[in-house]
């Protein structure tokens, strides 16, 4: 079952508040103290994932060399040790990244752009070509529309949600499908699999829970449509307007 750490729901009791002498008047209404916590945390997290880019590349360099002049000379299971550290170095520098593309974008700066989601769909299958060769995973395609959307963030959406379903996935002959449709209002998106599902209630890790940000912020909605332990299917909208 796929499992994760829950984003937080709620801030903590008084988290940034003035002074508690400060007149009633001169207090934020409860929509600015609101931005104002949201601003704050995602600063926290652009400043977090800026910090931990070095100290990875570090780990994610020693390593690799590590497999490169000696891996030869390892036993068998050591040299399995050493490619899950490698493989999760890589895996942590690419959420790193992923959040340092969501804390940049400003909010209010519109980078939607007319774009191909056929594109970004093969860019990230070209990203994930390794995981899927080793997998042995089955893609099937559907329709792609073009729609309105920052190329970049699209891209990580679609990787996040591929990646995520081979990662947790024991299948051995796991099928993933992609496929979308225009609507009036918006463009929904489907990405299903064939891998062990979600525990009920489903539990967003970093990655699901970056692509529901993503979403949003693109005036759309995102969910698991799946019932639990059966497969996975995540839906996502992308507004026109």
């Amino acid at each position: 079952m796929r499992t994760g750490t829950t984003s937080p729901t709620g801030l903590a009791p008084g988290l940034l508040a003035g002074p508690a002498s400060a007149p009633a008047e001169a207090r934020p209404g409860p929509a600015a103290a609101l931005r104002r916590k949201i601003e704050d945390l995602e600063q926290f997290a652009y400043v977090a994932a800026h910090d931990l880019q070095e100290p990875l590349r570090m780990v994610a360099g020693y390593t690799q060399l590590l497999a490169e002049r000696y891996g030869d000379t390892l036993e068998p299971a050591a040299a399995e040790f050493l490619a899950f550290a490698l493989e999760g170095a890589r895996r942590m520098q690419d959420l790193v990244d992923a959040l340092l593309l969501v804390a940049c974008a400003d909010p209010d700066q519109d980078t939607r752009r007319r774009t191909s989601s056929a594109a970004a769909v093969s860019a990230a299958l070209a990203n994930l070509m390794l995981a899927i060769e080793e997998s042995h995973a089955a893609i099937q395609l559907g329709n792609l529309p073009e729609v309105l959307a920052d190329p970049a963030q699209l891209l990580r959406l679609f990787q996040n949600l591929i990646g995520n379903a081979i990662r947790h996935s024991s299948a051995r002959a796991l099928e993933i499908s992609v496929q979308g449709e225009e609507r009036a209002h918006d463009w929904l998106f489907r990405v299903a699999d064939s891998g062990n599902g979600f525990v009920s209630p489903p539990v967003y890790g970093l990655g699901l829970e970056i692509c529901r940000r993503i979403a949003e912020r693109h005036g759309g909605r995102f969910w698991v449509a799946s019932p639990p332990g059966a497969g996975t299917l995540i839906c996502f909208t992308l507004a026109k307007g």
